[in-house]
């Protein structure tokens, strides 16, 4: 990674057994430094890099490295939480709403961009209060390379797409 300028013999990885996961501990990498693994094929000798498939932030496509980044997140939602369980959710009504976060909603007068996920969320709760709905079912949100599969061709599981904005 950017870390050891790209050299792939300076932060070799170790397996973990057979769970099929390596890694290494690399000190003083820097939030958001971008990285991919190197890997040598024993089938055909072949090297090729790839992206970390437990990483939780990646570049925008078309680019497909992985970046470091440190969720500084505090749930604040423990009264929800508490009320949450004093309902009986299966005898509640449910209307589901379900949408694709690239299509939903663009910005003309900004060049026709997507919308970022805050700019999203204060939208999407508006719409659905106005609407009716009652759950919201997001098409695959997780990192993929083409825009046109809408998030089917998932590349980043932990990932959510960078196209909308950082974790």
């Amino acid at each position: 990674g950017e870390f050891n300028d790209w050299n792939p013999d300076a932060t070799p990885l170790t397996s973990e057994g057979v769970s099929g996961i390596w890694e290494a501990f690399v000190p003083h990498v820097g939030h958001g430094a971008i990285y991919k693994y190197q890997i040598w094929s024993r089938l055909h000798g072949q090297v090729v890099q790839k992206a970390d498939p437990f990483a939780i932030h990646a570049e925008t496509s078309p680019k497909t490295g992985s970046v470091v980044w440190d969720l500084e997140y505090e749930w604040d939602d423990a009264g929800w939480m508490a009320e949450r369980g004093r309902r009986n959710a299966a005898d509640a009504p449910i209307s589901i709403y379900e949408m694709h976060l690239g299509s939903w909603m663009r910005v003309p007068e900004d060049g026709n961009r997507s919308l970022s996920y805050r700019e999203i969320a204060a939208k999407l709760a508006d719409h659905i209060e106005t609407t009716g709905f009652t759950h919201v079912e997001l098409l695959p949100i997780m990192e993929h390379p083409f825009s046109g599969s809408w998030g089917y061709q998932t590349t980043g599981f932990f990932a959510p797409t960078s196209r909308f904005g950082t974790p």
